[in-house]
C-alpha cells in the first residue's frame, strides 16, 4: 500500500513539476519576444567584425583610384597584400559618426583612423579608406575591418557608445546591435543662469534667465575625408529674461532712443543658429562658424519729458561669429567666442527705426558632474560688449548657472 501511495505521489509531482517547467518556457518564450520586437523598434542596425584584413605597404604614389582598381583585379590583390586574422577592433560611436576605430590583429600590428571619423549612415561611400599603424608605413581598409548594416536610409542617430568587439562568433561578442538615441541629451538642452552684475552690482542685466535650446544634424558628412564639416546642424532657440523693474524705463529724447539699452533689457528672444563650418583637431578642441537670427521682444516704458508710455520694442538681430571649445580631462571645458551683432529696433509711435552694431567676446568655463549626462553641465560666463555706435553703452555680464539636458525617459 506504501508503494501505491508513494508512486502516485511521485506521478502527480512529476506532472505538477512538468506543468511548472512548461509555464516558465511560455514565459521566458513570450518575454523573448518582447524583447526582440523591443530590439527592433529601437535597433537602427548592427556593426559586426570581420575575419581578416589585408596589410598593404603605404606608398605616396598609391592613390585611392589605383588602389581601387587593383583590389578589383585578384591578381594584384595578392601582390600587394597579405591577409592577417582580426583579433579586436574597438570603436567609439559620437554623434552619428565612428569618431575611432582601432584594430588588432592577430599578429600584434595595431591600426587606426587617424586621418578622419566615419558616418555610420556613409560607410558604403568610405570602404576604401586608410587605417594606418602608428608610423604610418602600413595601413588596412575599412571595408575589412567591420561590416555596418544600417536598418533605414533615414533615421535615428545611434546611442553615443564606446564598445569592442571580439573575432569570436561563439560567443556573440563578434557584433553590436546599435540603439537609436531614445533620450533626448544630444539634442534638447535647458539653461538657466543669474547675473552677478545684475544681481549684486545694479546693473540692467537680466536677474533671471531661462533658455530652451535644440540641436538638429543637417547631415553626418565630413568634407575632404577629414574632421572638417559644412553646414552641419542648426539650433533653434527660446529664452526668457526677468530684469529688474527700476531698469524697465527708458528715456526718449526728439523721438530717439539708445538700442543697446533695449537689446540689454530683452525680455523675450526667438532664434536659430546656423553652424556654417566646423574643425576638430587633436586632443579635445573645436571651432565652429555659425550665422544666426532672433526676434527680440522688450516690454518698456518709455518716457520724455511730459509723459511714460508703455511699448513693446521689437529688434531684429542678425549674427555671425566664432567660437573654440576645448574640453580639458573629463569634468573641465573651456570656450572663448567671438560675435558680431547687428540690430534693426523697429519703429514705434515714439522713437524712430534705428540701427545698431555690437560685437561681443565671451570666456566660459565648465564643470561636467560624473553623475551627470554627457551634456550636463555647470559653468561661468563673462561677456563683454562693444556698441561701436555710441560706446558710452558699452556693458558687461557675469553669468552663473547649468545647463541640463532633457530626457524623454
Amino acid at each position: 500500500m506504501k508503494t501505491i501511495i508513494l508512486l502516485i505521489f511521485l506521478l502527480i509531482y512529476s506532472i505538477s513539476w512538468g506543468q511548472k517547467t512548461q509555464k516558465e518556457q511560455i514565459e521566458e518564450t513570450v518575454l523573448a519576444t518582447l524583447n526582440k520586437i523591443e530590439n527592433e523598434k529601437t535597433s537602427v542596425g548592427t556593426i559586426k567584425i570581420k575575419e581578416k584584413a589585408y596589410v598593404i605597404d603605404f606608398d605616396e604614389n598609391l592613390t585611392e583610384e589605383s588602389l581601387k582598381e587593383k583590389l578589383l583585379r585578384r591578381k594584384d590583390h595578392i601582390k600587394i597584400a597579405k591577409p592577417i586574422a582580426i583579433d579586436s577592433v574597438k570603436i567609439d560611436i559620437q554623434e552619428g559618426m565612428l569618431e575611432y576605430i582601432k584594430v588588432y590583429l592577430k599578429d600584434g600590428s595595431i591600426f587606426s583612423n587617424k586621418k578622419a571619423p566615419i558616418g555610420i549612415i556613409y560607410t558604403g561611400e568610405r570602404f576604401f579608406d586608410m587605417l594606418y599603424n602608428d608610423i604610418e608605413t602600413q595601413f588596412v581598409l575599412f571595408q575589412d575591418i567591420i561590416e555596418v548594416d544600417t536598418k533605414k536610409r533615414f533615421g535615428f542617430l545611434p546611442n553615443e557608445d564606446t564598445f569592442t568587439l571580439y573575432n569570436k562568433p561563439s560567443t556573440g561578442l563578434n557584433f553590436k546591435n546599435l540603439k537609436k538615441d531614445s533620450d533626448l541629451n544630444s539634442l534638447i538642452n535647458f539653461v538657466a543662469y543669474s547675473d552677478l552684475l545684475g544681481l549684486l552690482g545694479n546693473q540692467p542685466n537680466a536677474l533671471v534667465h531661462f533658455e530652451a535650446n535644440a540641436k538638429f544634424y543637417i547631415h553626418r558628412r565630413n568634407a575632404f575625408k577629414s574632421f572638417v564639416y559644412f553646414f552641419p546642424s542648426f539650433q533653434p532657440s527660446f529664452n526668457y529674461n526677468k530684469i529688474d523693474s527700476k531698469f524697465d524705463s527708458i528715456k526718449v529724447v526728439s523721438n530717439k532712443i539708445n538700442p543697446t539699452e533695449i537689446f540689454r533689457r530683452h525680455n523675450y528672444a526667438v532664434g536659430i543658429d546656423l553652424t556654417v563650418f566646423k574643425y576638430t583637431f587633436r586632443p579635445a578642441n573645436t571651432v565652429e562658424l555659425s550665422t544666426g537670427y532672433q526676434y527680440l521682444s522688450s516690454r518698456m516704458f518709455v518716457s520724455d519729458d511730459v509723459s511714460e508710455n508703455e511699448v513693446i520694442a521689437v529688434s531684429h538681430i542678425r549674427t555671425i561669429g566664432s567660437v573654440l571649445k576645448s574640453k580639458e580631462l573629463e569634468n573641465f571645458g573651456i570656450e572663448l567666442g567671438a560675435k558680431y551683432i547687428w540690430q534693426l529696433l523697429n519703429k514705434s509711435s515714439f522713437y524712430d527705426r534705428i540701427n545698431n552694431n555690437l560685437m561681443e567676446f565671451k570666456g566660459s568655463i565648465y564643470y561636467y558632474p560624473p553623475t551627470g549626462k554627457g551634456s550636463d553641465k555647470i559653468f561661468i560666463r563673462f561677456s563683454n560688449y562693444i556698441a561701436f555706435d555710441s560706446r558710452q553703452s558699452d556693458f558687461s555680464q557675469l553669468q552663473v548657472g547649468f545647463s541640463k539636458s532633457l530626457s524623454s525617459k
